[in-house]
């Protein structure tokens, strides 16, 4: 499970146009856990950043 604020840094390097591969590099995570919290709809990111930021 990933805390608050690796979420928020996964959503800021999105933002920011790194790939999902180097995100998951940089966070030392795996790349399937690095999906389970990507946002797949755009009601699912605004929901996410209403949670946790």
């Amino acid at each position: 499970m990933l805390k608050k604020g690796e979420v928020k840094m996964i959503h800021k390097m999105l933002k920011d146009g790194l790939s999902k591969s180097s995100i998951a590099r940089k966070l030392g995570i795996s790349r399937d856990t690095f999906a389970h919290h990507l946002p797949c709809q755009e009601v699912f990111c605004v929901l996410v950043q209403f949670l946790y930021l």
